[in-house]
């Protein structure tokens, strides 16, 4: 199976990230050889991870599919937990980051009033 991929993680979070939950879909977009099949594709990611934008471009999926046939094909299970498992690396990795950044920023400041001490007493 051959597929690829392309997420976004917005910066930050939509002002109605909360609001109707139940109803909203997600912004993914499945394409097969490059044409466009679903707009919005619900089952490849869970609610909880509907602020995720992207779109996946498979090979190897049929091109002449019904909704219902697309709801059955075990080759989109394997693509939506793939989907997951990257989106959740993703995530993790932003994490990790941001604190990083965080601790050099707080060993900043505090370097800054050694310094300025220093050339106080002088």
């Amino acid at each position: 199976m051959d597929f690829r991929s392309i997420l976004y993680i917005p910066k930050r979070q939509p002002y109605n990230m909360f609001e109707g939950y139940h109803g909203k879909t997600t912004g993914i977009k499945l394409y097969v050889r490059r044409v466009l099949i679903r707009e919005e594709f619900e089952d490849l990611l869970p609610k909880y991870l509907n602020f995720i934008k992207g779109i996946v471009d498979s090979d190897s999926l049929p091109i002449n599919v019904s909704r219902e046939t697309l709801q059955q094909l075990k080759m989109l299970k394997v693509i939506g937990r793939k989907l997951v498992r990257k989106a959740l690396e993703m995530i993790k990795k932003l994490a990790e980051t941001k604190e990083e950044e965080d601790e050099e920023e707080e060993e900043e400041e505090e370097e800054k009033p050694k310094k300025e001490e220093g050339t106080k007493a002088k």
